[in-house]
């Protein structure tokens, strides 16, 4: 090989480098790994300014609040423009006097189901959802793809809870007496608990875990000093020994209206403070959460549970609190909105007025508020950057949130 050929040969060689000065062979190396040192200098200047600019961007569009929306798609609604809405699977349903629609994230009609329901209030589970007429003794139970049983009860109907395969649970009364009854999703009895004011007190909540297998019941005893009844029934499990209760407890001078079911976790709310029950065989009060402000409102999606407390006047009319299922507090925001309705879906909570709305994420962060050009019923989530499908009189619209 000629000894320039070599010399060609070694100069492809990112290591070694030569050249020929007056027929001497001189290394060159240095210079060749000074200018990959700033070429890497320089790719690492510009990566960190691309980073930066990402960052910054981030922190823009995680701190930024909405005004206005852009429509991007409207669809003519079917079926009558009066009742309520909630989002099921990948259907958003209406239920009103007259029965259950089910529609399209497009407005179009799925399946429906009509039936007279004068007084109409809805539970949801996972897969199944159920609707009954308040102080009638009809039950409806559907799933995604239509009706799967109904329920005729003995007395009038105070509220139910279902579970996703459809076992309703749900409060009876006749008169000053109180029952708790489980019926499967045909109409037969699985449970009949006749409430005694002397022994377990008149029952105000009930709700049925996701699976079906217990029951969370709070009462009230009015008989001398009031004082609530918190029990918990499983049943249906091989561990289910011949008493069925796995928790009951009783608490003085305290009133609990309100019980969910987050999981595997049972809440009960009060005058004031939250309670959250876990334990397999037995259950058992795992975090109490005691507020100094007074409790408006509460709900859940299931997965977690929010509550929107009285404020201080001087400091904001009112403040939010998000808990996940082991009472861990995620998110709190303070707000001076005026809201008619309060719901959680998909990690979002939506404040509703007449032609208005305020919606906070998750993490206690406040997304939009503003007004609609006309009265809006329910938003729910949509795929996407800040992507919702409102629910009008006689449109389903697909909006985007803008400055």
């Amino acid at each position: 090989m000629k000894i320039i050929d070599w010399i060609r040969a070694e100069q492809n060689n990112d290591d070694e480098a030569y050249e020929v000065n007056d027929g001497k062979i001189v290394e060159i190396s240095m210079h060749r790994r000074i200018r990959q040192a700033a070429r890497r200098r320089a790719v690492v200047m510009v990566s960190a300014a691309a980073l930066l600019f990402l960052v910054i961007f981030a922190l823009i569009f995680h701190f930024q609040t909405y005004t206005n929306y852009k429509v991007s798609e409207v669809y003519t609604r079917s079926g009558d423009i009066d009742g309520d809405f909630f989002e099921f699977q990948d259907c958003i349903i209406r239920y009103n006097s007259d029965g259950v629609m089910c529609l399209s994230k497009q407005g179009e009609e799925k399946w429906a189901e009509s039936f007279e329901n004068n007084s109409p209030m809805a539970a949801v589970s996972r897969e199944a959802f159920a609707v009954a007429e308040k102080g009638g003794t009809s039950i409806y139970v559907f799933s995604e793809t239509g009706q799967i049983g109904q329920i005729s009860t003995q007395y009038p109907i105070d509220s139910v809870s279902v579970s996703s395969q459809g076992i309703v649970a749900a409060i009876l009364h006749d008169g000053s007496q109180g029952m708790v009854m489980c019926y499967d999703r045909k109409g037969d009895i699985l449970v009949e608990s006749r409430a005694s004011l002397t022994e377990t007190g008149y029952p105000m909540s009930a709700a049925i875990s996701d699976d079906g297998i217990r029951l969370l019941v709070s009462y009230v005893n009015p008989v001398g000093m009031t004082s609530a009844h918190v029990v918990c029934y499983e049943f249906g499990t091989k561990e289910t020994s011949s008493d069925p209760v796995v928790l009951d407890e009783t608490y003085s001078d305290l009133l609990i209206p309100t019980v969910f079911y987050l999981g595997d976790t049972g809440v009960a709310v009060g005058d004031g403070k939250a309670f959250f029950y876990e334990g397999r065989r037995t259950m058992k009060v795992t975090r109490e959460i005691d507020f100094e402000e007074q409790i408006i409102s509460v709900f859940s999606d299931g997965s977690s549970i929010a509550f929107i407390l009285r404020g201080e006047a001087e400091d904001s009319k009112y403040q939010l609190r998000i808990y996940s299922a082991s009472g861990r507090e995620k998110a709190s925001a303070k707000f001076d909105d005026e809201f008619e309705s309060a719901y959680l879906s998909s990690g979002y909570v939506f404040l509703m007025r007449n032609s208005g709305c305020t919606i906070f994420k998750s993490n206690g962060r406040r997304l939009f508020s503003g007004d609609f050009d006309r009265s809006v019923v329910k938003l729910f989530p949509e795929s996407g950057i800040n992507r919702f499908t409102a629910v009008f009189d006689d449109t389903l619209e697909q909006i985007r949130l803008v400055k």
